[in-house]
């Protein structure tokens, strides 16, 4: 028996066993994947009838005549394609699908480590796999209608790179599981001859005996062959502990044309020198639209539900129709004693024509059949039907952009949208739930293959490093994904009803405005842009603002009038300076005189300089 680091590293662990061992594993795997599909017969039947009655198939119908009535009315197909387009725009904005989570005390390298993984996880969802965004909507259209579905998350080493396969019809998981991590899943597909070849030429498989699926005598010309893909446990250490495996087996042969390991070492728990516990990679993410009222692992839809309600109304918008037929195109029986022109007949405006009556008037020789006009309870009884599947799903007029009143208050329509929303918003939150499981799994996926040098290159700086970034240790950084399942019909009048609140003094206007404009452009980004973090000033704000910068203004005025007093003033002193200095010279006898003069220009000097400090203090406490 290989050992447990063998079948770890193995590419292909069927080359380490023999023909024997392989055949058992062979046949287990075919006998569970037929257990486990017939648990589930009876779900796989009802949606197969679910889709018969949704499938607007326009056969000619030969009963109860040749050419009845076949009318199917699409309520169940209108009400999902209805769900797809709003749970759509919510759940993919633009290009942003992955937000991120911060655990902890936050901080700038937190914040910058949670930009970085969420435009790299974006840019890897919109860009790098195939699809992604078509395969969700898709999902999103048939997830009402079966119920379940399954998306299978892994790396494909082939592309290089991860893939998100969204798995509608062809997995197979047992009614009495839980969960998909602890099930035994199998998934059905074909692979065409070069793709066999391909994996064969590449070691990833061993090689195939071809079976004919045609009639041909070369079935490898043939090319296209039947597989299972089996995520089960196996012992093939030897150890009695069987750990978790990757089985792929060719169906018609049951040969296994590749085992691998569906675990790392470090899943691999040892206590007292033997394997205690190994935890599986489990790749696929199970969307469920309404769980099973028995607990039972495979989920109703609206096609499962309401199917047979469905094919009741079906049948009588057709039974009414047909009724209306037989009333407008009557017929009946005709004497044989009426002489007329045999076959159609065909009158204009005011035409009478003549006819050979004998043994009685004509109206005794003509029997028309027994028929009967629409029935008026029928038609009733199909309204009720109605009713009750559009209550179930939830489409009333408002969600479905058909406002009832044009003068309806907002308070009164956010009412009637929660009202039709209640079903959706339970629902929702499912599908949040697994939106953020996959987005784990990717998060955990890059962790093992991102390229250093890419992510790089991709953030144009050489400091970065996605096994950093990716780190589950200490839980900092999770992602997850958009929360925030609200029409936008519901966020603007959610923002309306809050406008007449930005009067008031202690409301934010800001973010009153942001959240309608938010609402009106579908966009938060351009909504910040268009209004800023910055308060604007109301009305009365503004005025005392300007009646500030008004008194500021006079103060400042009032300062420079003030030292142009004490400029002229001090030009008066030098001027006076100037003539005691002339009187001393010319007269010496006036120099007393003059001198008091000088006093008393000093005087007044000191005066005005006074006024001027006494105006700056005043403008300061002003200012304070």
């Amino acid at each position: 028996m290989p050992r447990i680091e063998t079948l770890i590293d193995s590419q292909n662990i069927c080359d380490l066993l023999d023909d024997d061992e392989l055949g058992v594993i062979g046949r287990r795997v075919i006998d569970d994947f037929e257990k486990d599909k017939e648990s589930m017969s009876e779900w796989l039947r009802r949606n197969e009838e679910a889709f018969r009655i949704i499938d607007h198939d326009f056969n000619n119908k030969a009963e109860p005549w040749d050419g009845a009535a076949n009318a199917k009315l699409p309520l169940i197909m209108g009400s999902a394609v209805k769900f797809q387009s709003e749970a759509g725009a919510e759940i993919i904005k633009g290009h942003e699908a992955v937000k991120t989570e911060i655990f902890g005390e936050p901080n700038q390298e937190k914040r910058a480590r949670s930009d970085r993984v969420k435009a790299h996880m974006n840019y890897q969802l919109f860009h790098e796999m195939d699809n992604w965004d078509g395969d969700m909507d898709h999902l999103l259209l048939c997830l009402p209608l079966v119920g379940c579905i399954h998306k299978k998350v892994y790396f494909d080493p082939a592309e290089g790179k991860n893939v998100s396969e969204m798995c509608l019809d062809n997995v197979f998981i047992h009614q009495d599981s839980t969960s998909p991590r602890k099930a035994r899943i199998s998934q059905e597909f074909t692979r065409d001859k070069n793709r066999i070849h391909e994996n064969e030429a590449a070691g990833v498989w061993s090689d195939i005996e071809y079976i004919s699926t045609g009639d041909t005598d070369h079935p490898e010309e043939d090319g296209v062959q039947e597989f299972i893909e089996q995520h089960r446990r196996l012992d093939l250490d030897g150890d009695g502990y069987e750990e978790p495996y990757i089985v792929t087996v060719h169906k018609d042969t049951e040969k296994p044309v590749r085992i691998v390991a569906n675990f790392r070492a470090e899943d691999v728990e040892i206590m007292k020198g033997k394997v205690a516990k190994v935890s599986a990679n489990c790749q696929f993410v199970k969307y469920e639209f309404i769980p099973s009222p028995d607990g039972s692992y495979w989920s109703y839809g609206w096609g499962l539900l309401l199917g047979p309600l469905n094919d009741n109304i079906n049948t009588i918008v057709n039974q009414l129709l047909d009724a209306g037929t037989l009333s407008n195109l009557q017929g009946g029986w005709i004497s044989a004693s009426v002489r007329s022109t045999k076959g159609d007949t065909r009158f204009k405006p005011g035409e009478f024509k003549t006819v050979k009556v004998t043994g009685g008037t004509l109206r005794d020789s003509v029997l028309p059949l027994p028929t009967k006009e629409p029935s008026n309870t029928l038609f009733l009884l199909m309204q009720l039907l109605i009713e009750q599947v559009r209550d179930f799903t939830s489409v009333t007029d408002i969600v479905a952009g058909d406002v009832p009143h044009a003068n309806m208050a907002e308070g009164s329509i956010l009412a009637l949208i929660e009202q039709g929303k209640k079903t959706f918003n339970a629902i929702y939150k499912r599908i949040y739930r697994s939106l953020k499981g996959e987005f784990k799994k990717l998060f955990a996926l890059n962790l093992i293959y991102s390229d250093p040098a890419f992510y790089a290159e991709f953030f144009d700086r050489d400091d970065v490093n996605p096994a950093a970034d990716y780190e589950f240790t200490g839980y900092d950084i999770l992602p997850t994904a958009n929360p925030e399942f609200a029409s936008r019909t519901q966020r603007i009048v959610q923002a309306e009803a809050l406008m007449p609140l930005l009067g008031h003094p202690e409301a934010n206007r800001n973010e009153i405005l942001r959240r309608y404009v938010t609402g009106v452009v579908d966009n938060e980004e351009d909504a910040a842009i268009i209004i800023p973090d910055e308060n604007q000033p109301t009305p009365e704000q503004m005025m005392a603002q300007v009646e500030q910068f008004k008194q500021e203004v006079l103060a400042q005025h009032d300062v420079r009038q003030k030292e142009l007093e004490s400029q002229i003033k001090e030009m008066e002193l030098q001027m006076a300076a100037l003539k005691l200095s002339q009187v001393q010279t010319e007269a010496p006898e006036k120099t007393d005189q003059a001198m008091l003069r000088t006093e008393e220009a000093a005087l007044r000097v000191d005066l005005a300089q006074a006024h001027v400090d006494g105006a700056k203090e005043q403008e300061n406490n002003y200012e304070e």
